[in-house]
């Protein structure tokens, strides 16, 4: 698969992540519904979160890690994806996944008052009301100011998702374009003919390679004329 063909799947990939993002926000944050199948997920990582906690931390920690297993999760799949796979599309997507969960965390908080939701456990476990309850923190006023910064910081989480994918799109496409460039600007460029190979001659088989007789110094001359002289036993007289 060549270089222009990746490109385009991965910007495909990143324009069916916004796509994806903002089907989740509209029901998380416009229609105020629960998602559909995320809203299961969700409930299950919430009581995963009670299930984890109940047999040793006091009751407002187990109150409250419901909902905060259940936006932790896909916050960690977000770093996962991030710094391990370093796939844009994924923590995108995860970052989307969690900010609809705030969404529906932060409808679950300002219910603390009135506790008209249908919840799971029924109408004695309502997280929240016991958390800002009496036996809690006894301040069931102040569950309105932290629903509406648990549903802003998940529209921001959500806006973000959007923003890395759009930013990964036009990544994309001007490492795209600047290829194309470069591919152009080579085009331009003169083309070099190869050069013809060097021919060497070798000698033949068994050939002898002559070499250029060079005329002894009398210097060597003396010194060859008394290794002999060693060799032979006989004086040698000087020519």
């Amino acid at each position: 698969m060549d270089d222009s063909r990746r490109r385009i799947l991965r910007i495909c990939a990143l324009a069916a992540a916004i796509a994806a993002s903002l089907v989740l926000g509209s029901f998380a944050f416009l229609r105020q519904e629960q998602v559909p199948l995320l809203a299961g997920v969700d409930l299950g990582f919430h009581e995963l979160g009670h299930l984890l906690t109940m047999f040793w931390a006091p009751r407002i920690v187990t109150a409250a890690a419901g909902s905060t297993t259940q936006v932790a999760v896909p916050l960690g799949l977000a770093a996962y994806f991030h710094f391990s796979r370093r796939d844009l599309v994924g923590t995108a997507f995860m970052l989307a996944w969690a900010g609809t969960s705030m969404a529906g965390t932060a409808a679950y908080i300002a219910d603390a008052p009135y506790q008209q939701l249908e919840l799971l456990g029924g109408p004695g476990g309502h997280d929240w009301a016991y958390i800002f309850g009496p036996e809690g923190l006894n301040d069931l006023p102040a569950s309105g100011p932290f629903s509406t910064a648990v549903w802003i910081t998940g529209a921001a989480v959500l806006v973000f998702a959007i923003g890395l994918c759009v930013y990964g799109i036009a990544r994309e496409a001007v490492a795209w374009r600047r290829g194309g460039r470069q591919l152009a600007r080579l085009a331009t460029l003169p083309r070099r003919e190869p050069r013809d190979p060097v021919l060497t001659l070798e000698p033949a088989a068994g050939a002898e390679t002559a070499t250029p007789a060079v005329a002894p110094s009398p210097q060597d001359a003396a010194i060859a004329a008394l290794i002999a002289e060693e060799r032979s036993g006989a004086p040698s007289r000087p020519s």
